[in-house]
């Protein structure tokens, strides 16, 4: 769990440095297929929810709210 807050959250700052540009967002999808080799399934869903709420707060950001 530790380790996939960690990697999530190096993904994040990547995206936030990058100002957003599509490209930095493959670092999220290389982290997941990463995540999909523990073969356990916390870990994937604890990161499915981290991305989710990380989009929800940029979202919230960009609308100005």
């Amino acid at each position: 769990l530790l380790v996939s807050a960690g990697l999530l959250t190096s993904s994040a700052v990547i995206v936030n440095l990058s100002g957003g540009v599509i490209e930095a967002h493959f670092h999220y999808f290389v982290i997941m297929a990463m995540l999909l080799l523990y073969e356990d399934w916390f870990p994937y869903l604890f990161a499915l929810a981290y991305v989710a709420s990380f989009i929800t707060y940029r979202v919230t950001l960009a609308l100005g709210g």
